[in-house]
């Protein structure tokens, strides 16, 4: 029985994880290009299909994936609708994407209120005098408005007991294209407003209580037949920006990864700092062109900005491995050579700075110009290439000698004899070495007394092991 009952258990917990992978997707109620906002984390929308009615849907992205977040709500909007606005006074609310600025109102502050909130009292309006050079602004004032100004909203009334900003028309404030535009109490389902989105009081406070300002919440006004674009548009305008900022910033490090001489082979801080800011802009902006649509024409802005980001990234690297991994080694062997001593550690200190300078020629064959290579390789590794050849076959002799006393150790003769042919061979090519690095980098290339000496007793007691 129990045999039966692990599958049937299994299948169970398959069926039941279906429902929600569907819930998952179908939560987005059409609004399929609420994918490619990235940059936001809440969104609001609210959508009609003419009239004043519309609803109100909130969405929240949890752990990469959009989802409905509150019940849909009713509310009403301008008395001639949902489109493009163009002047102060006509009625309708405005089509568009917009972020939220402070939350307002003469009530009590709901608890769970995360917005900046400000509350309204008798000397506070909003100016939609598009005369005035306070026009969409909200501004305190004791005296009498009607002296100050043509027209002003009230800001301590009934519809305003609880309210949000929207920012409509405020970067820049353009002149009697419209103000005031606010999500705020109905007077009731029926009435509409003068341009603003307006819901039942319970719903506002709801809202106000779940807009987080850390995820960077938009609302999304429109008929349902719009909303995608304009998802797909503002998702494409952030991408734009952020596509524009890496631009910029990669640009500034155009120059800094050239070399005329072996001087330029640095990261200043101004570098480097210039390079952390493109790369992480390079990155987020890659974000956000990933989850658009259509990306072909500005992925390729931002693969020009990377460019740039990836040559300055290789000539890093490789400055940074030839002074923080080449040059700590190389000055390690270095002091074997002053000091003209053998011990097994100069062996394993060669073969790891023989693998550093392969590592950063590696990380230099990458560098963008062929004249700043050629600097770089002198500056990084040829003193440590020098270095090294300083005792490559002192190293190679020492090993060789290892070799033959393991085949000795282990009865090997014949193989000990034919593997002591091969140390004549390396003495003298040692020698030539030495005169060819000594004509071309003369003193480079210095004799070795106290370690031939190490080499030939080394040697001596090889032979007679093997005897």
């Amino acid at each position: 029985m129990k045999k039966l009952l692990l599958p049937m258990l299994l299948l169970v917990l398959i069926f039941a994880m279906i429902p929600q992978q569907i819930s998952a997707s179908s939560q987005l109620n059409g609004f399929d290009r609420l994918k490619e906002i990235n940059e936001e984390n809440q969104v609001i929308i609210v959508n009609n299909n003419g009239g004043l009615q519309a609803v109100v849907t909130t969405y929240e992205k949890v752990n990469g994936e959009w989802r409905q977040a509150l019940p849909k709500m009713s509310a009403v909007v301008g008395n001639n609708g949902i489109s493009t606005k163009l002047k102060e006074g006509d009625g309708i609310t405005p089509t568009g994407v917009y972020t939220l600025g402070t939350a307002f109102g003469w009530g009590e502050k709901p608890n769970g209120v995360k917005l900046p909130y400000r509350t309204s009292t008798s000397n506070d309006y909003w100016i939609d005098d598009p005369a005035s050079s306070d026009y969409n602004k909200w501004i305190t004032y004791s005296g009498n408005p009607t002296t100050r100004w043509n027209s002003y909203e009230k800001l301590k009334q009934p519809l305003y007991k609880y309210a949000v900003a929207i920012n409509y028309n405020t970067n820049p404030i353009v002149k009697g294209k419209g103000s005031a535009i606010f999500l705020h109490v109905w007077r009731s389902s029926t009435s509409p407003t003068a341009g603003c989105v307006a819901l039942a009081e319970e719903n506002v406070t709801k809202l106000l209580t779940w807009i987080d300002p850390a995820k960077k919440p938009i609302i999304v006004i429109g008929k349902t037949s719009e909303i995608n674009t304009l998802l797909g548009e503002h998702a494409l305008k952030t991408a734009k920006k952020f596509v524009a900022d890496a631009q910029m910033k990669a640009n500034k490090l155009r120059g800094n990864y050239d070399a005329s001489s072996i001087n330029d082979v640095e990261i200043s801080p101004q570098f480097s700092s210039d390079y952390s800011a493109a790369k992480t802009a390079v990155l987020n902006a890659q974000e956000k062109v990933n989850s658009l649509q259509n990306k072909q024409e500005l992925q390729q802005g931002l693969d020009a900005a990377k460019t740039y980001q990836l040559r300055a990234a290789y000539f890093i690297d490789a400055v940074k491995v030839g002074q923080n991994e080449v040059t700590p080694l190389k000055e390690k062997v270095e002091d074997f050579v002053q000091n003209d001593s053998f011990t097994p550690e100069l062996a394993e200190s060669y073969h790891e700075l023989s693998a550093k300078i392969k590592k950063d020629e590696l990380l230099i064959g990458k560098v963008y110009g062929s004249e700043t290579r050629e600097f770089m390789a002198k500056a990084l590794v040829m003193e440590a290439k020098i270095i090294r050849e300083t005792v490559i076959y002192e190293v190679s002799i020492f090993e060789l000698l290892h070799d033959i006393n393991e085949l000795i150790s282990q009865n090997q003769q014949a193989a000990a004899i034919k593997e002591l042919a091969k140390l004549d061979r390396l003495k003298k090519r040692a020698i030539e070495i030495k005169d060819a690095g000594n004509k071309l980098h003369p003193g480079k290339y210095p004799d070795l007394p106290g370690m031939k000496t190490f080499l030939e007793k080394y040697e001596e007691e090889t032979r007679s092991n093997l005897n």
